[in-house]
């Protein structure tokens, strides 16, 4: 996938836009029938404060 992108900008097929970038948010919602998992909720919300 990287190449392909290196490769279309060098061909000029897709141009780099000089635009302020913002910083990324993540939120999650939990389902209430994933329940059973906690500690995958926990690794989830853990990962995204990172």
């Amino acid at each position: 996938m990287i190449q392909q992108v290196t490769g279309s900008l060098r061909a000029g097929t897709l141009v780099l836009l000089a635009l302020p970038v913002p910083d990324l948010g993540l939120r999650l919602v939990w389902r209430k029938d994933r329940a059973a998992l906690p500690e995958l909720r926990d690794v989830l919300h853990a990962a995204a404060r990172t």
